[in-house]
């Protein structure tokens, strides 16, 4: 069991810190009341109610108070229509949502594999109430052996993040001629955006698939050579050295660790990233906003606001 001191019950990780007065932000009754319209509308009942909560995460960006809200649990609750739409869009991705709570991991690997899918992920949770952490584990079917890698979008430095992959341990001890790694990525820096990062790096992961990167990870995991002696996880630097296309890095939300991945390789800067014919830096400059003098990306909470709406779309 996780014994690692957190508070995990207002989002992924901790509490943020009390906003100081702006004036462009909202007033204490407006947010209470975007609050209680996050808390309270049963999402998917009507088109209105997905279209209330769309423009409320809309408004969060212009008047700034995106940084410091709460939208892990709402994430929750709209995870299984993401996936939905993710599956529909991207035949092969085989992603479900699975909790590390009793034998479902095992149970769900053995399912994936009796259905004779040799490539499959999860987006899993520990499925307790108030802790909302989430991660994508990619599996690989390789002859009768079973590589499976959690991709922590975070890093194991935050509690929340250790205590999934402390639990997810145990699950996946109990299923044989299985290889269970974790790998540190740690480009989510913010306290709620875990599931928007685990979905779109599940997507990567099927998308590049065939990837000699990729193909090598599972490979090392399954020769038990992936992390180092008595290692617990491969660490992000670690990670970086593996050489995987700075588009698995899209949404990361510091320059700094943008600019750590690109100094092991400067060619990797001027690497597109998506049909804009961006680079990733420029895509990370397109996506700043000024907070209280600091800026900041807003690119997962877009994210965010466009896989809600394709649900709104396809209802």
């Amino acid at each position: 069991m996780c014994t690692r001191s957190v508070d995990l019950f207002c989002g992924c990780f901790s509490k943020p810190k009390p906003r100081t007065k702006n004036t462009t932000s909202k007033t204490s009754s407006e947010k209470d009341s975007n609050t209680n319209k996050l808390q309270s509308c049963s999402l998917l009942k009507s088109d209105e109610n997905l279209e209330n909560l769309i423009s409320t995460l809309e408004q969060d960006i212009t008047d700034q108070t995106y940084f410091n809200s709460h939208y892990a649990k709402k994430d929750l609750e709209m995870l299984p229509h993401m996936i939905r739409e993710a599956n529909k869009k991207h035949p092969g991705l085989n992603l479900t949502f699975v909790t590390t709570l009793e034998d479902n991991i095992a149970k769900s690997i053995e399912n994936s594999i009796s259905a004779g899918l040799k490539s499959f992920r999860f987006i899993i949770n520990q499925g307790i109430p108030g802790r909302n952490h989430c991660a994508v584990m990619d599996c690989k079917l390789i002859g009768d052996k079973i590589s499976c890698i959690l991709f922590e979008p975070a890093s194991f430095m935050f509690s929340s993040a250790f205590c999934l992959f402390d639990a997810a341990m145990p699950a996946m001890k109990k299923i044989p001629k299985c290889y269970f790694s974790p790998v540190e990525m740690n480009i989510q820096k913010s306290h709620s955006e875990c599931i928007i990062f685990s979905l779109g790096i599940a997507k990567k992961l099927h998308i590049q698939r065939e990837s000699v990167q990729l193909k090598k990870m599972h490979e090392d995991n399954i020769k038990q050579t992936l992390l180092e002696e008595g290692g617990l996880a491969l660490q992000y630097k670690k990670f970086d050295q593996r050489g995987f296309s700075m588009s698995f890095y899209k949404h990361a939300q510091s320059r700094t660790r943008i600019k750590e991945r690109i100094s092991l390789n400067e060619e990797s800067g001027d690497e597109i990233v998506n049909k804009k014919g961006e680079t990733i830096l420029d895509r990370f400059d397109r996506h700043l906003i000024e907070v209280e003098g600091k800026q900041k990306s807003v690119s997962a909470h877009k994210k965010r606001i466009k896989e809600y709406q394709l649900i709104l779309k396809n209802q």
